[in-house]
């Protein structure tokens, strides 16, 4: 068994700007000095990035008439890493478990996302600059579980669906767990603890519903569902 957990949202990206599902207006950005610090400019984008975006373009709906170009991110050597993971893999059963920030194609791409989903992590402060503390800071994007689907089912993966963290979570023991753990503890502050963790995993407005798990796996796996267990 493998269990990923925010693996896929640290790796390399490829940002972009574009009419979202419109593979024709495709201008990477690059970084260059702008008034004595870092920022974007535009550029032609490489053979790898063009085609990721054009296999994209092709899951997603049409543009509606004037939308506007926004930034977006991609990781273009995503099949390449799951064809080697597929490899190395071998023919032993395995079960494969991402979990990470994201969704699917038509909501990581959304048109109303003009800054796309990258994020920036210093200090346990979350902001949009990833030219503030270069090198000193973590930078994320959504992970977009349906293109990550596709592709590792024509990398040979079986693929056994996505799920939000809550609904994997709320469909194991951990319920089960959780409330034996609340009956046996007697110290108030624990107890808070414990409730708060809890919550923050399984609610909506935590990482409940930003969170998703999608399984992956080599060998037929009996008794099984038609989501991830």
């Amino acid at each position: 068994m493998v269990i990923a957990n925010e693996v896929l949202d640290a790796m390399p990206v490829e940002r972009f700007r574009w009419v979202p599902g419109d593979p024709g207006t495709v201008r990477a950005l690059g970084v260059q000095p702008v008034n004595g610090r870092f920022g974007w400019c535009e550029m032609t984008p490489a053979p790898a990035l063009a085609a990721a975006v054009n296999d994209l373009a092709a899951h997603l709906p049409l543009p509606e008439p004037g939308t506007e170009a926004v930034a977006a991110e991609i990781d273009p050597n995503l099949p390449g890493w799951l064809a080697d993971l597929r490899r190395d893999l071998g023919a032993a059963e395995t079960r494969l478990y991402f979990f990470d920030y994201g969704g699917r194609s038509a909501e990581v791409y959304r048109p109303d996302r003009t800054e796309g989903t990258l994020r920036c992590h210093y200090r346990h402060r979350a902001h949009d600059d990833p030219f503030v503390y270069p090198g000193l800071q973590d930078l994320t994007t959504w992970v977009d579980f349906e293109r990550l689907g596709r592709l590792a089912q024509a990398a040979g993966f079986a693929v056994d669906g996505v799920r939000t963290q809550a609904a994997w979570l709320l469909g194991t023991d951990v319920p089960t767990r959780f409330a034996d753990k609340m009956q046996s503890t007697t110290d108030r502050a624990t107890a808070a603890r414990l409730s708060q963790g809890f919550k923050e995993l399984v609610l909506p407005t935590e990482m409940g519903e930003r969170f998703q798990v999608i399984r992956l796996r080599i060998a037929p796996v009996s008794g099984g569902g038609s989501g991830p267990g």
